[in-house]
């Protein structure tokens, strides 16, 4: 689950409190509830893990409103390493524009 190595990363960082946003509500289901398939357990076992140690809010998202991080996300995958983005794509510029100058419904 990407959610667990991104918490990962940001403590590593020593980022501790973090807000999450998620447009998959299945996936915040299982992570409020603890309760996944056999498969998910290391997962919410290293999750519950993290939260010990920092402060993780986890909150919904409409995916309208979650396109910066997808087009974050779909730039990583296409990466081929675990290299860093260097410069921000001149889409992401528009979409933070648009969330501080449109009306949020």
């Amino acid at each position: 689950m990407a959610v667990v190595r991104g918490l990962e990363h940001a403590f590593e960082r020593g980022l501790v409190r973090i807000w999450v946003e998620l447009d998959a509500m299945v996936v915040l289901n299982i992570i409020k509830s603890g309760i996944g398939s056999w498969n998910f357990q290391q997962l919410l076992t290293r999750l519950r893990l993290l939260q010990r140690q920092m402060h993780i809010r986890f909150t919904h998202i409409f995916r309208e409103g979650n396109k910066p991080a997808d087009l974050l996300a779909n730039l990583a995958y296409s990466l081929q390493s675990n290299g860093f983005l260097l410069r921000t794509h001149d889409a992401l510029a528009g979409f933070v524009w648009a969330d501080f100058h449109l009306p949020n419904f």
